[in-house]
Formats: structure tokens, sequence, C-alpha cells
């Protein structure tokens, strides 16, 4: 097996920079049904405490601005985030097109947020600062489950409309969402 070298995704939030991890959804991956959503790791199992360590390391490494960054997307709400693009292609896609693109994306969204809480009650995984109080969540907790995370499913639904709708946007947009 090849392992590709580990680099940084470009810097969007600030003070954050991630690996660049091979097997994170992309713009042209097709997508997984929900048929296809494997269940989360039993905690006790390597798996699970690999997820735990995860979460703890990232808890480290939290900056000032990262934390900012985060607390600003709980307040606004994560889909704000997906509207300034949606912005971004009218400007400069036209106004028919863009909006077009707008409904998709927000469809999109929609969507994936149905499917992510319908997989939420099937599995009815704690959060991790349920199972751990090491943990300290950021922002408001939201009482749903914590798998599939409902910020990330909807962060790269988002991204993969967006990249097919205006390419151009695709490093940023798959960027951005491995962030979040």
């Amino acid at each position: 097996m090849i392992i590709a070298p580990v680099t940084f995704t470009e810097q969007l939030v600030p003070g954050l920079r991630l690996p660049n991890l091979p097997g994170l959804p992309g713009p042209f991956d097709r997508g997984i049904s929900p048929r296809e959503l494997l269940a989360p790791p039993k905690l006790d199992s390597l798996a699970g405490r690999a997820d735990m360590f995860a979460v703890k390391t990232a808890q480290r490494f939290r900056t000032e601005e990262g934390i900012a960054w985060a607390e600003r997307l709980a307040r606004d709400g994560h889909a704000k985030v997906w509207v300034d693009f949606a912005k971004r292609m009218r400007g400069s896609q036209g106004a028919v097109q863009g909006w077009l693109g707008t409904a998709l994306l927000a469809a999109n969204m929609a969507t994936t947020a149905a499917v992510t809480a319908a997989a939420k009650r099937t599995y009815g995984r704690p959060r991790p600062f349920v199972t751990d109080p090491s943990i300290v969540p950021l922002g408001p907790v939201p009482k749903s489950a914590s798998y599939p995370s409902g910020h990330a499913s909807a962060a790269f639904a988002a991204a993969r409309i967006i990249a097919r709708l205006e390419p151009t946007l695709a490093k940023e947009a798959y960027s951005l969402a491995t962030q979040v």
C-alpha cells in the first residue's frame, strides 16, 4: 500500500491547519447512499478509542481564532457559510443560473439534514463530552446524537454541489468542509 505524504489544506479558518488525509471526499467522488453509511465503532473498541483520541487531540490544538470561528459558526448557523458561497456563485453565473444553483444547494442541504437526522436516531451515539467529561464542547450543544456529524455532512454535501456548479470554488469549498 502506498501512503500519500501528509500535506496541509489551505488555511481558511484562522489558526487552523488540518492534514490533507487520503480518503476524504472530493469533487469527483460519487458520495454514499444512506445504506452505505457504516455504524460508528463501539466506544470500547480500538476504533472507538482512536475516535476519542482524535477528538482530544483536536481539542489540544484549539486556537483563539479557531474557537472564535467555531462560536461564530454555531451562532450564525453553519448554513450561512454556504449561503456566502452561493452568493459568490450568483455573482459569477448570472441571476437565473445562480439562483437555480442556490436552490439546488438548499435542497441538497435539506435532504442531507433529513438523512443525517434519521441516521442519528438509528445509531444514537452519545456525544464525546458525554462519554468523556474532559472534552469541552464549543458553542451550544445539540440535543441529537453525535453520529453522523450534521455539520460535517452538510459541509461536504454543500461542497459537492458548489464544486459541480462552480469548479473554480471546488478547492476552497472542500477545504472548508474538511475544516468543519
